[in-house]
């Protein structure tokens, strides 16, 4: 091992831990960057400080960034942390939530398990949490071969709150469970109708042109990721170091 190496890697993952910026053109980490991306050895030790404490890295857009595994200590929660704060349930009672053509128009059929988003109805950042950590799940269970939905108003919620602490409130489901190898028929005309498009970065952020890379990665992520009737109703603005 070249001690250079792990100099190099040491002073990289102290960098990324401080949240610093670690791309092509961000000055004296510039160095940093280029380090990671043409020295193996570097990279492979950096990987070996990250797994200890399950993190993970991914590059975006010529820059570094950290993202918690799922029983990260220091940025997140474990899975039972997680479950008492946001009172994750994942429900297999009330599969007649789901039955309802009143409730959800036709458009669900054989849902047997669904997951409570819920939490401290008094939370401001119950919502957002909901949406992030619903999403890690969401992902999870991608991988896993399950098929899932995002369920905000199709469903019969007052049913749904019964199974909820009532000092909790409801933000949303997700419907979970396996799907048909091949699409039904109404599933076909309504993906042919209802056409997912994307507004423009433009459209979802002002400031982008001075905006950081962590920045105009976090809006390219809330680009792609799913929103009640496709609408994306966000508007981010960079100004001055902030961001609203």
């Amino acid at each position: 091992m070249d001690t250079r190496n792990l100099e190099r890697a040491v002073e990289l993952f102290a960098a990324l831990m401080s949240g610093e910026e670690i791309n092509r053109s961000a000055g004296k980490n510039t160095a940093l960057y280029d380090a990671y991306n043409t020295g193996s050895e570097v990279s492979e030790l950096l990987d070996v400080m990250l797994k200890k404490l399950n993190l993970k890295l991914y590059e975006y857009n010529y820059g570094l960034f950290l993202t918690p595994g799922g029983h990260n200590r220091v940025f997140g929660f474990t899975n039972e942390e997680l479950k008492r704060v946001m009172g994750l349930r994942l429900n297999r009672e009330a599969p007649e939530a789901f039955r309802s053509l009143r409730k959800s128009y036709g458009m669900l059929s054989g849902v047997r398990n669904y997951i409570e988003m819920a939490g401290p109805a008094g939370d401001p950042d119950l919502m957002e949490q909901c949406g992030y950590y619903g999403q890690q799940l969401v992902l999870l269970a991608t991988t896993l071969g399950l098929g899932t939905c995002w369920l905000g108003g199709t469903y019969d919620k007052e049913l749904c709150q019964q199974k909820i602490l009532s000092t909790d409130a409801l933000c949303c489901v997700i419907a979970i469970g396996p799907v048909a190898d091949s699409r039904s028929v109404k599933e076909k005309l309504v993906r042919g109708t209802i056409q997912h498009k994307s507004k423009a970065l433009s459209e979802l952020a002002r400031g982008m042109g001075d905006g950081p890379d962590w920045f105009m990665a976090g809006v390219a992520a809330v680009q792609r990721a799913p929103s009640a009737m496709n609408r994306q109703p966000i508007r981010f603005t960079y100004e001055k170091g902030a961001v609203t």
